[in-house]
Order: C-alpha cells, then sequence, then structure tokens
C-alpha cells in the first residue's frame, strides 16, 4: 500500500485527536524503543575506547532510559485519555445510528434497499425466477460484531430455525434495527445484543477494549 493511500486510509477511519496521539506519542514510543539501543552502543562504544570505565560511558544509557520512561508514561496517561474520548464518540456514533424509527417507516426502508420484502429477509442467492425469501415466522438471527481500525462494524445474519445455514448476512443500520426491534421478534438469548439495546456506551466500551469476543451468536426462536 502506497503511503498516499495509508494516510488517505488513517484520515477516513480514524478520529484526528487519535491519529496526533499515534504520530506524536506511539511513533516515538516504538522507535526509541527498537532503535535507541543501537544509538545507545554507536555512541557508547567510542567514548567506552577513549575513556574506558568513565561516566561518559553510561550517560547515552541513562539518556535512552530517560527518554523511554517519559514516552513510556505519555503512552499510558495520555493513551487512557484518548481510548475514554473514543469509546464516548463511538458510543454517540451508536445512540445516533440506531435512534427511534417507526415500524413502517423502518419497514418501507428495507423494502427499498431489498432486505425484506412483504414474507420474509430476502436471500442472497436469488432463484432464477423470482426472489426467494426467509419467512419472517421461521426467521432467526446471529449477532455480528466486530472493530475495523476504531469503527465499529454490525451486521445481522440470518437464517430459518432448525437449520445451521446463513440465508443472509445484512448491515445493522437504523432501518435493520428497528424493525427487528418492533417487528415482535424474539430477540432474547445473545448478551451483546442485548447490550447494543440496554447500554450502547458499555457495548462500545466493552467491544472497543476487547472484552467481548467478535464472533456470531445465534438467538431468537421466532413465531411471529
Amino acid at each position: 500500500m502506497k503511503l498516499k493511500e495509508i494516510l488517505k486510509n488513517e484520515r477516513e477511519n480514524f478520529p484526528d485527536y487519535y491519529l496526533k496521539y499515534n504520530r506524536a506519542v506511539v511513533l516515538p514510543f516504538v522507535l526509541a524503543f527498537i532503535f535507541g539501543p543501537l544509538i545507545v552502543l554507536a555512541v557508547s562504544i567510542p567514548i567506552g575506547i577513549k575513556y574506558e570505565e568513565h561516566i561518559l560511558t553510561f550517560v547515552p544509557f541513562i539518556a535512552w532510559a530517560a527518554v523511554l520512561a517519559l514516552f513510556t508514561a505519555l503512552y499510558v496517561v495520555i493513551g487512557k485519555r484518548v481510548k475514554k474520548l473514543l469509546i464516548a464518540d463511538r458510543a454517540a456514533e451508536l445512540e445516533d445510528r440506531f435512534k427511534d424509527i417507526p415500524l413502517n417507516e423502518a419497514a418501507e426502508i428495507l423494502r427499498q434497499t431489498h432486505v425484506i420484502n412483504d414474507s420474509g429477509f430476502i436471500c442472497e442467492d436469488k432463484e432464477v425466477f423470482g426472489e426467494t425469501a426467509v419467512p419472517f415466522g421461521e426467521a432467526c438471527f446471529a449477532f455480528g460484531f466486530y472493530v475495523e481500525y476504531t469503527k465499529i462494524v454490525l451486521n445481522i445474519a440470518v437464517g430459518r430455525n432448525g437449520s445451521d445455514e446463513v440465508s443472509a448476512v445484512f448491515a445493522l443500520d437504523g432501518a435493520l434495527y428497528n424493525f427487528l426491534i418492533k417487528r415482535g421478534f424474539d430477540l432474547s438469548g445473545n448478551y451483546a445484543f442485548d447490550l447494543l439495546i440496554n447500554d450502547k456506551k458499555k457495548f462500545a466500551e466493552l467491544l472497543l477494549n476487547r472484552k467481548i469476543k467478535y464472533f456470531y451468536e445465534a438467538f431468537g426462536n421466532n413465531e411471529v
């Protein structure tokens, strides 16, 4: 990947304050940790040859240790503040993304985006003569979630009750979120999805801190 593409990717996926933290603290810390010993040796060897066991021989080691200690402290202290700010921002994004939408409006959006039709969830593999769908009354779900760079990515897999096969996977947007909750589907049994509904800040915190795993977990056994 070219440097221009890397920088563009960073601007699109990372908050400004996160980029500033990486460039001002994390990068110098890594460089000091990796290249510091080499620089110390390059400086200390000539001093040692000339002055032998003189105190000057140890000055580069002391300076490197001091710099490393400083950047370690900055890495930890500022890193905690940046993570808190990131969690707050991502939680606010979840609140905005999943704000309340009337059921009829949500259903119409999903019809227009070909997520549902009048009878069920549209399958990804369409038949030659028309589209197939998982009937609403036979649908079960799996909740997928992970972090891409610093962004939270959520999706819903749809299958049929009694089957292990996935019929379709949809990005979880506000319309699908409201439709699933308000249509009357049984959404119990998934801790992560329950947390997303009831405490988006806690969900963002656990996910960004890697306290919940990135996985699909089936839930729902619907008779609607």
